[in-house]
């Protein structure tokens, strides 16, 4: 099955990405100016982030008024469902360098908002985060501006 996209989500997916280039090193220097670990795992992120999109626009079909999201990119609002508890949430994936992280919002950094990155519906994801561990299923995607 062909994967739809709008021409407004090709145009901002682009412009994300000429973003997410531009501000890479300033994003490591602000959040991983001590740990070459950390800025080689950023760096590996954000390739295969890139990568990934840029596969996604090539291949996919271009349609009118899509609002599904085919997979979770930053800027998109992802619904989940607690594995554990049942409850259902929104996250609103955003790149910290962009504003204010509120209250439904999470960093691409942060390692929910890592491990949602390019995930597509009814897929789940583990995570230690520091207020313990999670458990997650994607329930839907949403393109959000």
């Amino acid at each position: 099955m062909q994967t739809l996209i709008s021409q407004e989500q090709i145009d901002h997916l682009n412009k994300q990405l000429l973003i997410i280039n531009d501000r890479r090193k300033r994003t490591i220097e602000q959040y991983f100016s001590k740990s070459p670990r950390e800025q080689h795992e950023f760096n590996n992120l954000i390739d295969n982030y890139v990568n990934g999109v840029k596969q996604f626009i090539q291949e996919a079909e271009k349609a009118s008024n899509v609002t599904e999201a085919p997979f979770v990119f930053i800027g998109c609002t992802v619904q989940v469902k607690d594995v554990n508890s049942g409850e259902i949430m929104e996250f609103h994936v955003v790149d910290p360098l962009q504003g204010r992280v509120e209250d439904d919002n999470v960093s691409y950094l942060s390692p929910v908002g890592r491990a949602l990155l390019l995930k597509k519906v009814d897929d789940e994801i583990k995570v230690k985060t520091p207020g313990g561990n999670v458990h997650y299923k994607i329930l839907a995607i949403k393109f959000r501006e």
